[in-house]
């Protein structure tokens, strides 16, 4: 009986991680097909890019979802950012302005978290 419930829940782990990798390429084909011909942010904050590209992405999509983009605050500051790019993907984009601001990803099945870089063991002394 032990040795049916561990197959279980190997199974159910596996089953996990496949289907977040696949969400996780999903996303990420979706955010390379979006495309911007240029891009030109001045002065806005972190949050508000993030919220502006979300708003972009499901114009931009051709499929006309988007990307579900989740940003999980931190104590620190809200970066401001300017931007100006020739033609470029969404992919690119994030990936500029989430090193920047000093956030990851993470990928939850079709979501995408943005959550703040935790600092190193040798910032903390």
């Amino acid at each position: 009986m032990k040795q049916r419930q561990f197959l279980v829940i190997v199974g159910l782990c596996l089953v996990s991680v496949l289907s977040s990798l696949a969400g996780r390429s999903l996303v990420e084909a979706r955010m390379k097909a979006i495309i911007f011909e240029e891009l030109d942010i001045r002065s806005i904050s972190f949050v508000d890019a993030v919220e502006f590209l979300r708003q972009e992405a499901r114009s931009r999509d051709p499929q006309k979802k988007g990307v579900n983009i989740i940003l999980k605050r931190g104590k620190g500051p809200n970066p401001t950012l300017s931007l100006m790019m020739g033609k470029t993907t969404l992919y690119k984009v994030l990936r500029l302005v989430t090193d920047t601001a000093e956030y990851q990803w993470r990928y939850i099945g079709d979501t995408l978290i943005l959550e703040p870089i935790p600092p190193s063991s040798s910032d903390a002394k």
